[in-house]
């Protein structure tokens, strides 16, 4: 007897789509125009993306961990954690290893902080570890406080963790810690975040279906945006990721799900960004391999001639042409269903 396949949420995969848009939109001007400060360089609607951007991708992950009905016994846990270890470890360091021989980035670089980009699959697997270890934790209470309570202790001591390495004057130190990557481990809150809203999405959705909420959320962001174009926040640097990140979520997500309808709905655009958000593993995975370089001329041109929205037209068309040819080269790589299974996680 076949398992019937899981039932996708529309605008959860779209939504999806949405964010690995926005990242690779942000590194076609990071690697092709070489503009790493965008907030002094070019006059870009990514300086607002990237308020919200990957805590909106850590979000979603946690988002859709959470099942309700899972019981994280020693089985279901060693099962869970082996696989995602086959996914998120193996298949990005097969494809780190490639790109390290083509591209030859720097060994430093390559198992440092950021792994030469690869840091986000690598960061995730320590946050499925950390939640299931709160979810195991959490069995020895018999009530939902209680298992919110391990969640959140736990959050705050990982969080702790990334914060006192941020800090750390170390040179020393800070080269082991970037070795396992606790300097991203910050973005284990939306993670958890993520789970949360799915665990109690009636209560999440009666409260932002209130104008005053949301008119109050989004007018705190744009309103601190518009303060930190005057006003320098580096010391105010973690408590702005934090509150960027968290009203960023809540303005995306609510906005993705009031539009669940149309989602729904066989649309050109809705299926394409369905099926983008379907994919998210293969196009991280592989667009760093075709991403333009040495565009420094279109970055210089933007940066003489602001024009944040002919900016935005050019670069998220880029971003799509390297979507599509991910997509393509993915598609030819799974029709061998060894390859797509080792590089991608793909069943056989």
């Amino acid at each position: 007897m076949t398992t019937p396949p899981k039932k996708r949420i529309a605008y959860i995969d779209a939504m999806r789509g949405f964010t690995m848009l926005l990242v690779v939109y942000h590194h076609v001007i990071l690697y092709g125009y070489e503009a790493d400060h965008l907030s002094s360089d070019i006059a870009s609607f990514n300086e607002v993306f990237l308020k919200f951007r990957m805590p909106l991708f850590f979000f979603i992950s946690g988002w859709v961990l959470y099942k309700g009905s899972r019981v994280w016994d020693k089985k279901t846990s060693l099962s869970f954690l082996a696989n995602k270890f086959k996914v998120q470890i193996i298949s990005t360091a097969i494809i780190l290893m490639i790109y390290q021989y083509l591209f030859q980035p720097s060994m430093e670089r390559t198992l440092g902080t950021y792994k030469s980009g690869y840091w986000f699959t690598y960061t995730l697997f320590f946050f499925f570890v950390f939640y299931v270890l709160s979810a195991r934790m959490a069995r020895f209470f018999k009530n939902h406080w209680g298992e919110d309570l391990t969640v959140i202790v736990i959050t705050l001591i990982v969080v702790l963790a990334a914060q006192f390495v941020r800090y750390d004057m170390n040179m020393i130190h800070i080269r082991y810690y970037g070795y396992i990557g606790v300097y991203n481990w910050n973005y284990y809150f939306f993670f958890c975040f993520g789970t949360l809203v799915r665990k109690y999405s009636k209560s999440f959705v009666k409260m932002t279906d209130k104008g005053w909420v949301m008119a109050a959320v989004i007018s705190v962001f744009f309103l601190l945006m518009a303060y930190e174009t005057r006003h320098e926040l580096a010391h105010f640097r973690t408590p702005s990721f934090f509150v960027y990140g968290f009203l960023g979520i809540v303005i995306v997500y609510t906005l993705f799900r009031k539009s669940e309808g149309w989602f729904a709905e066989d649309h050109r655009i809705s299926r394409w960004m369905q099926y983008i958000g379907r994919h998210t593993l293969d196009i991280y995975l592989l667009h760093y391999f075709f991403l333009p370089r040495r565009l420094q001329f279109v970055g210089d041109f933007f940066k003489a001639n602001p024009n944040p929205t002919i900016e935005l037209f050019v670069s998220m068309t880029l971003a799509l042409m390297v979507v599509a040819v991910c997509l393509i080269t993915s598609k030819v790589i799974c029709t061998s269903p060894t390859l797509g299974n080792l590089l991608f996680g793909k069943k056989k």
